[in-house]
């Protein structure tokens, strides 16, 4: 069992990339026997804020009941910010939540990480979207696509603009929550937690478009942001006020 340690905002800590990068008009070749077992004992599939969006939107409920029915929730111990990755369930064999007789009950709104599998994401702090392809040892016929056509195939072209708004998005705010982790009190930074679990995925109606939304609840951060600041400032004045004395 992956500890929450072991997990942060690109899936597993320790993962390393062995695979070099492919062009988007390179071929590419993977085996695959369709037996789901990509779908079996997972623990690292992460959810963007526009993952859970797409799975409300397919269940129609809001993205806090979802987070909490079928995924497991921590804070990254590298980015410091939320994790939201799928929890199998340990009584069907670790199996995916949405796995149902070897096929995904929500296909059409799968997490980018199954859409993209075998091949997996980079996107640079510039936005540079960039594919690799991982191991796979699950033997079977030999598949073989262009990397344009197979991401054609599952859609992936069409979000991906949103999720590079989502990549910079983290990455952009990594650097703020570590600058505020090392001013804030324990009491602060467990707010300022919470305020970022409403922002990046709760706080979104599965009716509309998920990136305005997006855009809406970093202004609304930036905001409490500076609140907690403030907070902390007042504190700190009141602290020293009281030593003086």
């Amino acid at each position: 069992m992956l500890k929450d340690s072991q997990i942060d905002l690109c899936g597993q800590v320790d993962f390393t990339r062995t695979q070099p990068l492919l062009a988007r008009d390179e071929a590419f070749s993977f085996a695959c026997n369709g037996c789901g077992n990509c779908c079996r004992g997972r623990e690292d599939i992460v959810l963007s804020g526009f993952d859970l969006w797409r799975i409300a939107a397919r269940l129609r409920l809001p993205p806090r009941i979802v987070a909490h029915g079928y995924c497991r929730e921590s804070i990254g111990q590298v980015s410091r910010l939320p994790v939201l990755r799928l929890a199998p369930l340990k009584a069907q064999h670790n199996n995916c939540p949405f796995l149902t007789e070897n096929h995904c009950a929500i296909h059409d709104a799968e997490p980018l990480v199954c859409a993209l599998y075998p091949l997996a994401q980079e996107i640079s702090r510039a936005g540079e979207v960039s594919y690799f392809l991982q191991p796979t040892s699950c033997g079977g016929p030999m598949f073989s696509a262009k990397v344009e056509d197979y991401l054609a195939r599952y859609d992936v072209p069409a979000r991906e603009a949103v999720d590079v708004c989502w990549a910079q998005t983290c990455m952009t705010l990594e650097d703020t929550v570590e600058e505020l982790n090392t001013i804030l009190s324990p009491v602060l930074a467990r707010r300022l937690e919470a305020k970022l679990w409403q922002a990046l995925y709760y706080d979104y109606e599965f009716a509309q478009p998920f990136l305005p939304q997006l855009e809406r609840n970093l202004r609304w951060l930036e905001g409490e942001c500076a609140k907690l600041r403030g907070y902390q400032e007042q504190l700190n004045t009141k602290c020293i006020e009281k030593n003086d004395r």
